[in-house]
């Protein structure tokens, strides 16, 4: 499932973020860390839907749903330009997923 992110979402954010190796995301944040904090979580799951666009995946894992990726759409202030970033839990890279959430982060920018 793909939807916009949402800031009941932070549980499930820190979770995906524990489960992505150092190398994944150095790539996303251009820094290793070893835990997320609350403040971090408020950046990436409560969204100014004017100039930002973050789109999870969503599965789910028994009973309970797990996100594995989130594309997120950046525009500066004049929306004349934007930054794109994704990640995707490790255990789903090489499926596409990064390439869906980036199809469907400009479709719908």
């Amino acid at each position: 499932l793909l939807r916009p992110i949402r800031p009941e979402d932070e549980v499930e954010w820190h979770r995906m973020i524990s489960r992505c190796s150092n190398q994944s995301k150095l790539f996303r944040f251009f820094h290793t860390f070893k835990d997320t904090s609350h403040e971090m979580a408020a950046r990436y799951c409560f969204v100014d839907y004017d100039r930002e666009i973050a789109i999870v995946a969503e599965i789910k894992e028994g009973s309970s749903k797990a996100l594995i990726g989130v594309g997120r759409l950046v525009a500066d202030v004049d929306h004349t330009a934007a930054e794109y970033a994704v990640i995707v839990c490790d255990e789903y890279q090489g499926r596409g997923l990064g390439s869906i959430l980036t199809n469907y982060c400009t479709e719908i920018a």
